[in-house]
């Protein structure tokens, strides 16, 4: 449950806060849930865990809700690269104190976790395609499905190590460089061939087209805009309505 203060049960939290950190409270989190939740007047009461949460990441004066800047994301990506346990555990305190110690900002848990998780979400979308395309690739030369099995894939599971290190080459190979006009008309006509003949435009068997053609791999999404705006665009206005 997300924790929503009014400002008189923040103002409350702050001052109980001091005068607990003044007394050398250890654990001033159970106290101050206990005075929060007997002035709310309506929704359920927070615990001790809720409340700390919400001091350390939102109320605490002393974190810098500021955005990272580069220098804090590149000692982010080395320090998790260099302490990241076996199972990919992560210990954000540690990471937070260091970060501080190194540059000064005392940063939130949710910050360091949201620019971690959010760039290995885009790391992930940006290589799996490519691994798709060679799988497609391979099948439709051969028939078989041998390089699927070959993937570092476990039933529905994917074992992040192992797939780490085997898209890491390709990702480095997305061309992310202008479609030139030879390119352009390619995908216009393939795609325009697919829709003659009723059938769905398979984006993936036209990346392996393009790879196969101008040797660039290509995003899907960058396909699919060229194909609209020729479609939804430059057509109209080369032709009218």
């Amino acid at each position: 449950m997300k924790v929503v203060l009014s400002e008189k049960e923040k103002k409350t939290f702050l001052d109980q806060m001091i005068e607990l950190k003044r007394n050398g409270c250890r654990n001033p989190f159970v106290k101050i849930s206990d005075s929060i939740n007997s002035i709310r007047k309506q929704g359920d009461p927070y615990n001790a865990r809720q409340l700390c949460h919400f001091w350390r990441n939102y109320l605490d004066p002393d974190v810098c809700q500021e955005n990272l800047d580069d220098k804090e994301k590149i000692y982010i990506d080395d320090w998790i690269s260099l302490h990241k346990s076996e199972d990919g555990g992560i210990v954000w305190k540690k990471l937070r104190q260091d970060l501080k110690n190194q540059f000064g900002p005392f940063r939130s848990e949710n910050k360091l976790k949201n620019y971690w998780y959010s760039k290995q979400r885009m790391n992930f979308d940006d290589g799996f395609w490519v691994i798709w395309v060679l799988y497609i690739d391979y099948w439709v030369g051969t028939g078989t499905s041998r390089l699927y099995h070959s993937l570092p894939f476990i039933g529905n599971f994917v074992n992040k190590e192992k797939e780490i290190k085997y898209k890491e080459p390709l990702i480095r190979q997305v061309n992310h460089g202008p479609f030139s006009d030879d390119e352009k008309n390619y995908i216009y006509e393939w795609a325009n061939s697919q829709t003659k003949n009723c059938d769905a435009i398979r984006w993936e068997f036209l990346q392996i087209e393009i790879q196969n053609n101008f040797g660039k791999f290509r995003l899907r999404n960058d396909l699919k805009y060229q194909w609209n705006y020729r479609i939804h665009y430059l057509l109209p206005f080369m032709f009218g309505d």
